[in-house]
């Protein structure tokens, strides 16, 4: 089997192989400006080995170091080729939420969770970070879900959840609980409450939302001016996780 090619730029290699503790050998990469990782197929497919046309020449990267390292670039490896991952979804829960006590939800759109759509473990940010940008839904944090009850008025959000697991109450005080693991991402649109009742300590998320919109934290009714921004706010044109084809562009509909 040929090898496989993949060009990667000198600023997201070396970010990655410092924020992993990749061998410091890799640092003479840094000389070039555009590097092309070869990777050589070989009788051990558990340890792969990566070859970096570069002025530091080519050297071994263990399996765990290289998943790691593509992992921080949004990509995976498989089949003899590296590529972008993909989303995949064995299972997608759609619901709509009422306005409970002070918090508006959002009667008009559901709440879309995909289950399993990605791979899940530590370190795998950047493949749902990558997923979310390709689908025009651009990412802007990392962190979890807060313990208490909140919701936006300035933009849908979707959340994916990269590692570990938690316990979600949507909808408010005593509403719906949703339990959501690594791999799961969720689709909340403008004004659906949100809390988290209680995650793991690996519990990772990714926050991201369509162009133009962002994030407030509210935690009291909404005035007239913020029930008006939510139900005004503009559809995004793609699915995050599936693009212009996929489940919110069927699910979603104009009041």
């Amino acid at each position: 089997m040929p090898p496989s090619y993949h060009a990667l730029t000198r600023a997201s290699i070396r970010l990655r192989l410092r924020s992993s503790g990749v061998s410091s050998r890799a640092i003479a990469l840094q000389n070039a400006k555009v590097l092309q990782a070869r990777v050589i197929s070989n009788r051990l497919p558990k340890r792969p080995i990566v070859g970096f046309n570069s002025p530091g020449g080519a050297f071994p990267m263990n399996r765990r170091d290289f998943n790691a390292l593509l992992a921080g670039l949004g990509l995976t490896f498989g089949e003899g080729k590296i590529h972008h991952a993909s989303a995949t979804t064995s299972r997608v829960d759609v619901f709509k939420l009422r306005a409970n006590d002070w918090v508006p939800n959002n009667p008009d759109l559901p709440v879309i969770v995909y289950r399993n759509a990605l791979e899940a473990g530590p370190d795998r940010e950047a493949v749902y970070e990558d997923l979310f940008s390709r689908n025009d839904w651009p990412p802007q944090w990392r962190n979890g879900v807060y313990p208490f009850h909140h919701y936006h008025s300035l933009g849908h959000e979707v959340l994916g959840f990269s590692n570990g697991s938690a316990r979600l109450m949507l909808g408010g005080p005593n509403a719906r609980t949703v339990e959501v693991r690594g791999g799961d991402i969720a689709v909340l649109p403008a004004g659906t409450g949100h809390c988290n009742l209680g995650s793991d300590t690996e519990f990772a998320v990714i926050g991201a939302y369509p162009p133009n919109q962002s994030f407030d934290i509210l935690r009291a009714a909404p005035t007239a001016e913020q029930s008006a921004r939510i139900h005004g706010l503009p559809f995004p044109k793609t699915d995050p996780v599936q693009g212009a084809a996929g489940v919110l562009a069927r699910e979603w509909h104009p009041s």
